[in-house]
């Protein structure tokens, strides 16, 4: 058990809504369950039983890291699945990429295009894309891709995640590696 001391000013992070917010966020797809003792009102079946407050377990990180399996042992509807859930689209994804790069940073990266072009990318042209998010041992780290992916491809969504960088890992480090552009891939591509 861990337990944690605030400051006053930082009690805001005592919130299920925000605690429920930064877990989605950052660590939905980490090996470890991560639960949140939360409240909840229980209806009495009896109508002259008032409610009563039920304190219960809430499973917050139960979305599985698709991309961490071999694409041949994934399934379509799984990847039509959690590209619904990563990007909030509701049509299924025109094409998808799930790969391996290995070089002096290896990383798996699952890439989708989506069947409708976003609305946005048109004025995004030239600007920054976060449509890509990258995770360090399935924990998000950054979507700011500006010197990783060119701009023209700013409508590509997906996420790319390595074992070999730090947790704290900045964009001048990203910059550093990079050979993680040029690395040797060994590509599954499926339409």
């Amino acid at each position: 058990m861990i337990v944690l001391h605030l400051k006053e000013e930082a009690a805001d992070y005592l919130q299920p809504d925000t605690i429920r917010a930064l877990v989605k966020k950052y660590s939905q797809f980490i090996n470890f369950p991560i639960y949140l003792w939360r409240t909840r009102r229980k209806r009495s079946r009896r109508p002259r039983r008032p409610e009563k407050t039920v304190w219960d377990w809430e499973l917050m990180n139960d979305n599985k890291p698709i991309w961490t399996r071999k694409p041949s042992a994934v399934a379509d509807d799984e990847y039509v699945t959690f590209y619904k859930s990563l990007t909030k689209d509701t049509s299924p994804p025109l094409a998808r990429a799930h790969f391996v790069a290995e070089g002096e940073v290896s990383f798996r990266a699952l890439l989708f295009v989506p069947r409708v072009q976003p609305a946005d990318s048109f004025n995004r042209y030239g600007t920054k894309t976060d449509h890509i998010k990258l995770f360090v041992r399935r924990v998000f780290i950054t979507d700011e891709f500006n010197d990783l992916m060119p701009n023209y491809l700013a409508f590509i969504q997906g996420l790319v995640d390595s074992d070999d960088l730090p947790l704290n890992v900045s964009r001048e480090t990203l910059q550093q590696h990079s050979s993680s552009r040029s690395s040797r891939r060994s590509s599954s591509a499926r339409r």
